[in-house]
């Protein structure tokens, strides 16, 4: 589901999916604050639609005429080694919380998790880091 915010100029969409009765937010496309030609002119978007033949491939104009496309692609993000100390960890994203849980130790149904971590802003990506670096098993992008 994708969602417009702040009407009635739309400075960002906001991407959102359901499981287990639970709403999280995916991701929060801002647009520029200004355009690239007049720097007094906020910029915000007149038309957002998903492309009705190829899945997961967004289509947005801004009011200066700009046009971008965003394209996905689904995905697990899971820890990743075959170290006898890798915890199966699986990350989700839900706004500005990111929610861990290492199956290798409980099992926990999304939504609930074994930890929360809170940022500032809406979480864009995690990722696991490999094997050698065992302190810092994981980065949060926001």
């Amino acid at each position: 589901m994708s969602m417009i915010s702040n009407v009635p100029f739309y400075c960002h969409i906001q991407l959102w999916s359901v499981s287990n009765y639970h709403w999280y937010l995916k991701q929060e496309i801002q647009s520029s604050k200004t355009t690239p030609t007049d720097e007094t002119t906020p910029t915000h978007y007149t038309g957002v639609v998903w492309d009705p033949i190829v899945p997961l491939h967004l289509h947005t104009l801004l009011n200066n005429g700009q046009y971008i496309q965003y394209n996905w692609k689904r995905g697990v993000v899971t820890s990743t080694s075959l170290n006898v100390n890798n915890n199966s960890t699986v990350a989700v994203i839900d706004g500005e919380v990111l929610l861990l849980t290492p199956f290798r130790d409980v099992i926990i149904p999304p939504p609930m998790s074994h930890k929360r971590l809170m940022f500032p802003s809406p979480v864009v990506m995690a990722t696991f880091c490999p094997t050698p670096y065992p302190q810092r098993p994981f980065y949060s992008t926001v």
